[in-house]
């Protein structure tokens, strides 16, 4: 179900980005007589519009359909991998479920997946390496990696908990959505005052990360806050029961 939804939104999405394209079209006039409200129409309704430029048949509703055809057709060529390993809204779906049914890691969806012939394609190489930390993405999906307590997995990615400028957990933590990478509020508001003069600009700490940092692109990660905080709280539970086997360990002794 969450995959058909996914596939409708899809859908949706390369419907508008074509409208959008005939909308250009229509305003560089390179088709004729389409009124206003026959665009509008068409745009909120998806009703076909037919217009004709000098003598040639050339129906606008005929490159919307080739158009919308070719780009659904393309998607629904992809490996089920390729259309829902990155997809923000899938890797939330799994995660959310993964927490409630799994104490420990959700892995990557890239394994939870079947492969398909073409998914060679896809590079996750190096998706548990504990240096690799310049791929985009920390909003959703996240869940802790075996090796490395810091360390989280998302859609096939490496991520941290922990803010690239502090190195420490997390604290009331944004995003930067064009690499969607996370920071502590304070550390990153003190790291972008370095910034000469207003319009200034100061790339994302993150290694190996090359997008500038713009402050109309940062937001607030509720999600990831919750997050953060379980993950405290899960680091405060191993440490006590460490400190139990450790004191069952000397009553033994």
């Amino acid at each position: 179900m969450t995959r058909d939804l996914i596939d409708l939104v899809t859908e949706s999405e390369t419907r508008i980005a074509v409208l959008e394209e005939l909308e250009t079209l229509i305003q560089s006039g390179h088709v004729d007589n389409v009124s206003i409200s026959e665009f509008c129409a068409l745009f909120l309704v998806l009703l076909l519009i037919h217009a004709r430029k000098n003598k040639t048949t050339s129906s606008l509703d005929c490159v919307y359909k080739e158009r919308v055809h070719t780009r659904m057709n393309a998607y629904r060529a992809q490996t089920l991998r390729k259309r829902y390993s990155k997809h923000p809204a899938y890797i939330e779906f799994k995660s959310r479920i993964w927490e409630v049914e799994h104490e420990g890691a959700m892995p990557p969806l890239v394994d939870l997946l079947p492969a398909e012939h073409g998914d060679q394609e896809v590079d996750v190489s190096g998706i548990r390496r504990h240096d690799d930390h310049d791929a985009d993405g920390l909003a959703r999906g996240v869940t802790i990696d075996n090796e490395d307590d810091d360390e989280i997995v998302m859609g096939g990615t490496v991520r941290q908990f922990r803010c690239p400028i502090t190195a420490d957990i997390l604290r009331d933590p944004v995003i930067h959505a064009p690499c969607q990478h996370a920071y502590s509020r304070e550390a990153l508001a003190s790291y972008m005052a370095q910034a000469p003069g207003r319009h200034g600009s100061v790339r994302c700490p993150a290694a190996g990360c090359q997008h500038v940092l713009m402050r109309s692109a940062i937001h607030e990660a509720p999600s990831l806050k919750r997050r953060v905080a379980r993950y405290e709280r899960q680091l405060l539970r191993r440490e006590e029961l460490r400190r139990e086997q450790q004191e069952a360990t000397a009553v033994l002794d």
